[in-house]
């Protein structure tokens, strides 16, 4: 029987540092990102993205742990492709109230009308 490693952090709030310290201590435990992302490997990164709606009304990957995982994949080389199916819309149309909800593309500049990885 295969033995199977699973790590659990605690986040206390979506603070864009508290989510990265939190998904950084979790990769650690789990042999860090390097274990699973090579120098120019295509990653999906699939979150759970419903309907256009702000972030809290339903239950949907925060953008800032999207944000996170994104910035992971891009520090071991990798490339980062989100992709998901949301009931209505698309990814784009449906993540955009959560990125303007989150401040993020204000803070960055970037219109959530653009490529969600042209904003890294």
């Amino acid at each position: 029987m295969m033995s199977e490693t699973i790590a659990i952090v605690q986040c206390s709030n979506y603070d864009q540092q508290a989510v990265d310290n939190a998904i950084n201590e979790l990769l650690d435990y789990l042999g860090g990102i390097s274990q699973y992302v090579k120098p120019r490997d295509l990653v999906l990164i699939k979150p759970n993205l419903l309907k256009a709606t702000c972030v809290g009304d339903i239950p949907s990957t925060h953008f800032t742990v999207i944000k996170s995982i994104v910035d992971q994949v891009l520090s071991a080389g990798g490339k980062p492709i989100i992709g998901d199916s949301p009931a209505s819309g698309n990814v784009l149309t449906v993540a955009s109230p959560s990125l303007q909800s989150t401040g993020s593309c204000r803070s960055n500049g970037k219109s959530p009308k653009r490529s969600l990885t042209q904003m890294w």
